[in-house]
């Protein structure tokens, strides 16, 4: 387990022209994609010593990040990603984060809550739509009904990581 890079201080940029504001949100994307990659690396060199399988479980912006690192040729791939409330702050971005987790061999679960982040619920519509129009088989998602907004009930959560488990033979 780590904890995941802060977010940057400059992103998503407020500069008035939109060139030069997607050139800066590009820049800093770019600086912290290179971060996690290294950081993604160094688990994945540990991880490989060990016995078992490994998950990676990755939450709210990172999870776009974490997709497209392991759709890189030269990097170590985990067993399985587990999504919780995985969103993109943009429609484009969320486009993007749909369709290159669509083309990933790897399974997937989904998760997000009732009460979550307004940008959660649209990313997982286009999310779950690009599944199916790609036919990713390994692919489920699933929303769960919680009362305290952006807290997973620890049971359910529970109970879901393990009912998919095993619907994928683990």
């Amino acid at each position: 387990a780590i904890q995941p890079l802060n977010r940057p201080d400059n992103y998503p940029s407020d500069a008035l022209e939109a060139t030069v504001r997607n050139e800066e949100n590009t820049e800093t994307i770019e600086k912290y994609s290179k971060e996690l990659t290294e950081i993604y690396q160094v688990i994945m060199k540990k991880v490989a010593s060990m016995p078992g399988i490994f998950i990676c479980v990755t939450e709210g912006n990172n999870a776009s990040f974490i997709v497209d690192i392991v759709n890189q040729e030269d990097v170590d791939k985990p067993n399985a990603i587990i999504f919780l409330s995985a969103f993109k702050e943009t429609v484009d971005e969320n486009n993007n984060f749909a369709k290159n987790l669509a083309m990933t061999e790897i399974p997937v679960l989904d998760l997000y809550l009732s009460k979550d982040n307004r940008h959660v619920h649209p990313s997982a519509v286009l999310r779950k739509k690009q599944a199916d129009k790609e036919l990713k088989i390994m692919y489920r998602q699933k929303m769960i009904h919680n009362f305290t907004p952006n807290y997973y009930p620890e049971m359910t959560l529970a109970k879901e990581i393990q009912g998919w488990l095993v619907s994928i033979g683990w």
